[in-house]
């Protein structure tokens, strides 16, 4: 290219760049037809899908990115610089290019995207094209660098010559190839790694990047200046990714050994976040700038080699740039579709590292060719050294410690992020997904975060399914967007639908959603269901159908990408695919959550639905009910008629909601009160993505009760929307059975608080349940509210309920390791009621845990002769057999409680047991996986069954569910006892170690005599 044109050739790729930075939203817009016919078609595959899409992206980036690609060498042909100092010049430029990448990626985490939104943000990335392009094309026919160096030298550069292909500048071509494979390689596969540790937000992905990329720049510059000094740039070159191999196999390493530091800086830091964001990038870029560095030193090196006997710079960085990035599109696409989601994170981290120390070798080759034992060398030392990197710990791995080392009890990080025994753990393409059993409790976590459980959040899971299909009139077509553990999807189906659509974003969720089967009614297998595992929003932007119902069950808003599906646009779009009449339900939470924030989605929602309803389902989550035009009128006799159905009402229960009052007592603001609630609130668009910024600096703060307060100011005296006058005035005022029932709802979904407020509330009343005491009494220990629960029980046991009273202080006192004084308010309670049975079973458990088998068995007895053929009656006389060492008597007993009912927890206790010693192991094995079943928290069951499992001389089945007992019960010293000696018997010393540790921290010695 003649001198004289490069300024101008430069300035048109600035041009064309900017310009099709214009007109790519129209591109895309162009583009979506056709994607969207191949869609709605329904006849093309998912891979033929997946293909489609990435062909529609790889067209409508080509350009601009070959245009950018082009700048590099053509900027370098600018300098006019001589071959001698072609990687001076390549890797100045390079170290400058990429210093301004860091700057951008940083600047649109902090400043451009959450303050002036994507479409502004873009304008000013044309304004920085146009600058470079005036600022280039105005200078002339040479730059004013090429000047200055011909002014020193006295002499122009040579005319330009293509030089000839050498069979060394292949080898050179081939090292940079490999270095960009392993380069992208890595960078993929540490987002995915450290985004377990450090959380998957948006600030997370962008330090990472900025860390990366400045790594590279400042390698460059590093090599950049160090040019003149080496007089081998082939060794130099053998060295530079030798180096980048081992300090990549370093961070391997050493990201194994992370999860209990970050631990220990989140818990520091949580109040802080800004400094905990900062702690962060610093620990991001001393783990990551070191290997980064070195794949920044390649280039100018590369270029340099490539350079000799050419006439100047701009053919052999052009060479350089080509095949380095020709390698980083390969590391990019092998790494994020092949290697990751078949072989794990670590393996692809190896493998980069492995790119790496090929580069190394073919480089060396080059240098010295007939050495090749030096080549050699490097691959079997890296090979020996891949071998000795300890495996990583997925139980720490896959713990959140990001999100939840916060509510870690102090000395118990490591252990609590352990809790639990790992049924699922899978590396896909985006996420990571694990599912882990407590006891008989599942969760599902995605990148460490838990989106699903079978225990807590049931109450939730189950009404994003009901609720908007008891509140629709005659639903027939549904869509779920999120699969989660598959019991939202599973209650829908309770109901008489036609169809239902379920859109999962992530295979692995579906994988691990069929470990729910007992939860989510076997969903999967549903003939009724249409699983669609593709994006939730493209499948809405896309598909041309139409529903009655839409359901909306995202993570949290602060995981990168989420955000989308909080969006204001996002609504509308939702609204655009509802059928006539049809309603759009979404989740949203409350806790972790700014009222701010809360205010931004919630406005978003009532600018698409006017028509619209928030109902608060527990202390952490809401779900909003949505129409385009009004809300179905709620007739309550249709509402009870439709809760009867048999599959509907039994799904329901599981989570204590029993009648339309209680769905009443959900019911907390809806209509023109909630408009006015958020209307001077930012609107979080597509354009504008505030949450994916604001959200994850709220990631540790308590703010629920806050946002819950300010919904219950917001509706006091409000209007209520018409089609649901009749949920919100049994809300206002619910009848004594409601609020009994609400509390019931709260206690099963872990909103202790909340349930034991409202117990309260209901025990105040006249028209008082007996069974509320009780609830009182396990709300109060689980919130840990026991003064006051004693304190309001000892007033009602001298005022209007003396017996519901003394046996529920009874069960405080038990609860609290005070069987003296449980003992005698059980004994209050009988005097006053002399056919109180539960005060005679009551005052049973605590003898017998007491150790006083006749005193247990005596009040069983007389149990029985006010009650005859109750089943936890017989099951202490089971019980009692039992400890008298009469096995066939005590498993006779146990065995018709059985027979009458299969979940009799102490029956299934006495019947495991007495099996075992009897030798019938398969049967005993089979009572104990039941009790587990029945009482997932029965820790003290965990321990006799690891128990019998070590007798059995399985060690490892032992150990996990000693592992379970303990996470159950962290102050379970048999349970850690047992651990120790499992581990023993295992060989497994890190576990044996952490055993240990926790008997110290109880205070046992873990050595003592009586230790297992």
């Amino acid at each position: 290219m003649p001198a004289g044109s490069r300024p101008r050739a430069y300035a048109f790729l600035e041009l064309g760049i900017a310009g099709f930075a214009l007109i790519f939203p129209w591109l895309l817009r162009a583009g979506l037809p056709p994607l969207a016919s191949l869609y709605a078609s329904g006849a093309a595959s998912p891979l033929l899908l997946e293909s489609a899409r990435l062909g529609l992206s790889a067209a409508l980036l080509l350009v601009p990115t070959t245009l950018m690609g082009m700048t590099l060498p053509l900027l370098a042909a600018l300098t006019g610089a001589r071959a001698e100092r072609a990687g001076r010049v390549a890797g100045t430029l390079y170290a400058a290019n990429t210093t301004g990448a860091v700057a951008g990626s940083l600047a649109c985490a902090f400043f451009l995207l959450p303050r002036l939104g994507i479409g502004r943000s873009t304008l000013l990335a044309v304004a920085l094209n146009l600058a470079a392009a005036a600022i280039v094309g105005s200078s002339g026919s040479e730059s004013h660098f090429a000047r200055r160096r011909s002014r020193g030298a006295g002499s122009a550069p040579p005319a330009a010559v293509r030089p000839a292909a050498r069979p060394r500048d292949q080898l050179v071509l081939a090292v940079l190839a490999l270095s960009g494979l392993g380069a992208l390689a890595d960078e993929v596969a540490w987002a995915r790694a450290l985004v377990l540790l450090i959380g998957p937000t948006a600030y997370a992905f962008a330090f990472i990047l900025a860390t990366v990329i400045a790594g590279i720049a400042l390698g460059s510059a590093a090599a950049t200046a160090a040019l003149p000094r080496w007089r081998q740039p082939a060794t130099a070159l053998a060295l530079v990714e030798t180096g980048a191999a081992a300090a990549s196999l370093a961070v391997v390493a050493a990201i194994g050994r992370l999860p209990a530091t970050v631990g220990e800086l989140v818990q520091a830091n949580a109040d802080r976040m800004d400094r905990l964001m900062a702690l962060e990038f610093a620990g991001v870029f001393v783990l990551l700038a070191p290997p980064c560095l070195l794949f920044g030193a390649a280039f100018p090196l590369g270029v340099q080699l490539l350079a000799k006997g050419a006439a100047g710079v701009a053919p052999a960085a052009g060479r350089a740039y080509t095949w380095n990035t020709v390698g980083a599109v390969l590391g990019a696409v092998l790494a994020g579709y092949i290697v990751l989601p078949r072989f794990g994170i670590r393996a692809t981290l190896v493998a980069a590292a492995a790119a790496h120390a090929l580069a190394g070798a073919t480089a060396l080759a080059r240098r010295a060719p007939h050495r090749r034992w030096r080549p050699a060398a490097i691959v079997i030392a890296f090979a020996l050294a891949a071998l000795g990197i300890p495996r990583w710990d997925r139980e720490l791995l896959s713990g959140g410690v990001y999100k939840y080392a916060v509510y870690a009890a102090p000395g118990r990080l490591e252990e609590e992020l352990r809790a639990g025994e790992l049924a699922y753990y899978r590396e896909g393409a985006e996420v990571t997904v694990s599912v882990k059993r407590l006891g008989g409790t599942l969760s599902l976590a995605v990148d460490g975060k838990v989106d699903a459980t079978s225990g807590s959040d049931m109450l939730t899971q189950r009404l994003l399914g009901h609720l908007p299909l008891l509140l629709h009139p005659a639903p027939q077509e549904a869509c779920v967007i999120g699969l989660g553990s598959g019991v939202t999807a599973g209650s829908a189906l309770a109901h008489p639908l036609r169809r239902l659509e379920v859109v999962e974003i992530s295979p692995e969720v579906v994988e691990a959603a069929r470990l729910f089967g007992r939860f989510n009614r076997g969903v999967l297998e549903d003939p009724r269901l249409v699983l669609r595992v593709a994006d939730g929003r493209n499948h809405l932007l896309l598909t041309d159908r139409r529903y009655d119902v839409i359901i909306s069950e995202p993570s949290n808003p602060w995981m990168a990408g989420v955000s989308s599906l909080f969006t204001r646009d996002f609504f509308f779009l939702a609204r655009s695919r509802l059928a006539p009449g049809g309603l759009f339900c979404q989740w949203a939470h409350i806790y972790n959550m700014h009222p701010g924030d809360l205010r931004t989605v919630l406005a978003g929602f009532t600018d698409a639905f006017p028509a619209a309803a928030l109902f608060l389902v527990n202390e952490g989550d809401v779900l909003l009910v949505g129409a385009d035009s009004a809300l179905p009128t709620v007739d309550m006799g249709a509402l009870a008629r439709r809760m009867a159905e048999p599959a509907v009402r039994e799904d329901l229960a599981e989570v204590e909601v029993r009648t339309p009052a209680g769905v009443a007592t959900l019911y907390a603001l809806g209509g023109p009160p909630l408009a006015r609630f958020v209307a001077e609130a930012p609107r979080h668009t597509d354009d504008r993505p505030r949450l994916e910024f604001s959200a994850p600096r709220y990631l540790h703060a308590d703010t629920a009760a806050e946002n819950r307060s300010r919904i219950v100011d917001a509706a006091r005296g409000a209007e209520v929307p018409r089609g649901l006058a009749a949920l919100a005035a049994l809300a206002a005022s619910p009848p004594p059975g409601a609020t009994l029932e609400r509390a019931r709802m709260l206690e099963r979904a872990g909103s202790h608080g909340w349930a034991m407020d409202l117990y309260r509330e209901a025990l105040e009343r006249p028209e008082r349940a007996a069974d509320a005491y009780e609830g009182l009494v396990r709300a109060a220990l689980k919130s840990g509210r026991t003064s006051e629960a004693e304190e309001f029980l000892r007033g009602q046991a001298a005022g209007p309920a003396p017996v519901s009273a003394r046996i529920a202080l009874g069960l405080l006192d038990h609860n609290r390791d005070r069987p003296a004084e449980a003992l005698e308010a059980l004994a209050a309670a009988a005097d006053a009621d002399p056919r109180s049975v539960r005060a005679l079973l009551l005052g049973a458990e605590v003898q017998e845990a007491a150790g006083n088998v006749d005193a247990a068995e005596a009040l069983a007895r007389r149990a029985l002769e006010i009650s005859p053929g109750d089943a936890e009656a017989d099951g202490f006389l089971a019980s009692a057999s039992l400890a008298r060492g009469r096995t066939d008597e005590a498993l006779g007993r146990a065995e018709a409680v059985l027979a009458r009912d299969l979940r009799a927890p102490r029956a299934l206790e006495v019947a495991a047991i007495a099996r075992a010693q009897k030798g019938d192991r398969d049967g005993a094995r089979r009572a104990f996986e039941a009790l587990v079943e029945a009482e997932p928290d029965g820790w003290a069951h965990l321990n006799n069954f690891a128990v019998f499992e070590m007798e059995g001389g399985d060690a490892r089945a032992a150990a996990r569910l000693f592992h379970q007992a303990v996470s159950v019960n962290p102050g379970n010293v048999t349970g850690y006892r047992g651990l120790s000696e499992a581990a023993r018997s295992l060989g497994d010393s890190a576990l044996l170690v952490r055993a240990e540790a926790a008997l110290r921290r109880l205070g046992v010695n873990a050595q003592s005599p009586e230790n297992p």
